[in-house]
């Protein structure tokens, strides 16, 4: 452990590295290597999603045990689900607006 850390004290004295010697300073080689990871990323969630939706639904079994589970979730949450929904796109209103239409408040931005 110490021989590496004397090994990188020596390699830092010797050579000394900037931002301007790596990309000329203004980020473009980082930008655009943050934008190809990020398309990448997004052929790979698309492959992905396209082989979950091409795949199997299962044994009858579990299409037995997923059915069981949904009429489950339905009859103990009764719809409700979708008036939490409503419940919530009212209070982020509320919250929104009325922070802003209050004297003295100022949102963060």
């Amino acid at each position: 452990m110490v021989g590496v850390s004397i090994l990188a004290l020596a390699v830092q004295s010797q050579v000394p590295v900037s931002s301007a010697s790596v990309d000329g300073g203004d980020g473009r080689v980082y930008l655009w290597i943050a934008l190809t990871v990020g398309v990448l990323a997004l052929v790979a969630a698309l492959m992905l999603a396209r082989a979950v939706i091409a795949s199997d639904t299962g044994t009858p079994e579990m299409q037995a045990i997923s059915n069981a589970i949904r009429e489950g979730r339905r009859r103990f949450c009764g719809g409700s689900t979708r008036r939490s929904g409503r419940l919530l796109w009212c209070w982020r209103w509320w919250c929104l607006w009325g922070i802003r239409c209050r004297p003295g408040l100022r949102p963060m931005r």
